[in-house]
């Protein structure tokens, strides 16, 4: 008899991890659900979960609040994720929960469970599976830790608020997970060794189960086209042109998704080479335009938001070498899918990168931030992809260790387990 597993995530759309992951147990014949705040794409076995109107007018009055705090005492960055954890729903009650045999959590924070409406769940002496999307279960409220390592012993004088208090909002967060989320009843999943080192070197989690189980993709989807099919279906011309692709949600205007330094080095590749710069083309994804005069001797094809995956196929098989100059990530989706349409990834030594990205196999890691490097690599890949050899090696790595049949009977395994 199948186990009846609920997936607990913010929102979700057809390009989310716990969509990709869902649908794989779908096609294996799992039960599998979602319970959710926003479904953005319709997902199928899917719901979004409601409160009573006194409880959704309570919610938004304490999220306001917490807004309203953050703001008055702290300097956060726009583009930095961040969340105290105190506003949530309590979903205990739903009834998809208490019939589940396993309550799996992906992204939960952002209001929909707080840290304890977490506890409560785990007070249900059921099976908890947590999987790390990002770094704020670890730490004191931020989601991209950009190389801070106060998580490993105990958050305050948060750099990201700029505060200079060591008992700050974040010490106390962190106090609060560690009381609230110890629990024999939770289990860690990491996608990328990355991720599963932080684990074993946080102060909160150091001593949990924690496991490395990969995201997925439907390589059905994000494989390689014809050229004719891709061009038809773009209606664009590739022509006898260099197409250098770049993106990511809200790609050029966050941060520590590296569009500076992607400008750094066409900054560069123009003055150094530029026989190449003129037959290049820039495309970006993620982006409806990009109004900087930096790039204005280049050639740019803005996509805007892909919100169709089989699109976003075709966009990757377009490109000759996709740029992912980011300076922290777990395991990015956008490298799995291009790796999987057959197109080569120039980054930085990035997270969780390293797994899919293989140095010169079917890309090249560039030294963290060094935009130099990060050219000698799009140009390495220009030159060496030969019959497109380092292409076809990332799409056979992505069928070989991250295709969904393969995820979802890890899953089922770690399932089995913490359920004896």
């Amino acid at each position: 008899m199948k186990m009846k597993v609920v997936h607990c995530s913010n929102s979700i759309s057809n390009s989310s991890a716990v969509t990709r992951l869902h649908r794989a147990l779908l096609k294996r014949g799992d039960d599998s659900k979602i319970l959710t705040l926003h479904n953005n794409d319709c997902i199928e076995q899917t719901k979004e979960f409601s409160a009573s109107a006194l409880k959704e007018k309570y919610h938004h009055y304490n999220e306001a609040i917490e807004n309203y705090l953050m703001q008055k005492r702290y300097d956060i960055p726009a583009d930095i994720p961040f969340c105290f954890g105190r506003v949530g729903y309590d979903i205990t009650a739903d009834e998809w929960i208490k019939e589940a045999d396993i309550i799996h959590l992906h992204w939960v924070s952002g209001n929909f469970l707080s840290i304890k409406a977490i506890h409560k769940l785990l007070m249900l002496n059921k099976p908890v599976v947590w999987t790390l999307h990002d770094s704020w279960t670890l730490t004191g409220g931020c989601h991209v830790k950009l190389g801070c390592e106060y998580y490993k012993e105990m958050c305050g004088t948060c750099p990201v608020l700029n505060s200079t208090k060591k008992r700050d909002r974040t010490y106390y967060v962190m106090e609060n997970k560690k009381q609230l989320l110890r629990n024999p009843n939770l289990t860690l999943i990491a996608p990328s060794n990355w991720m599963l080192n932080n684990i074993k070197n946080s102060l909160i989690f150091s001593q949990v189960n924690a496991y490395r189980i990969p995201n997925t993709l439907d390589t059905s989807v994000f494989r390689e086209y014809t050229q004719n099919e891709i061009e038809r279906a773009l209606n664009y011309k590739r022509d006898n042109k260099i197409h250098i692709l770049f993106g990511a949600v809200d790609s050029t205007t966050t941060s520590y998704k590296g569009f500076k330094y992607l400008k750094e080095t066409l900054g560069i590749l123009y003055r150094e080479y530029p026989q190449t710069a003129c037959r290049m083309v820039l495309h970006v994804f993620g982006a409806e335009e990009i109004k900087d005069g930096c790039l204005e001797q280049f050639e740019i094809k803005c996509w805007g938001m892909i919100r169709d995956a089989r699109t976003l196929a075709y966009i990757y098989n377009l490109a000759d070498a996709y740029v992912f100059p980011s300076v922290d990530d777990n395991l990015p989706s956008t490298v799995m899918e291009s790796l999987a349409c057959a197109t080569p990834v120039a980054c930085f030594r990035t997270g969780g990168v390293p797994d899919m990205v293989q140095h010169k196999f079917n890309g090249y890691i560039a030294i963290q931030r060094d935009v130099r490097d990060l050219l000698h690599g799009i140009m390495w890949i220009l030159e060496n992809n030969y019959d497109n050899i380092l292409g076809k090696n990332g799409l056979t790595y992505v069928k070989k260790h991250y295709a969904e049949d393969i995820i979802a009977r890890a899953h089922e395994e770690l399932y089995d387990k913490v359920c004896v």
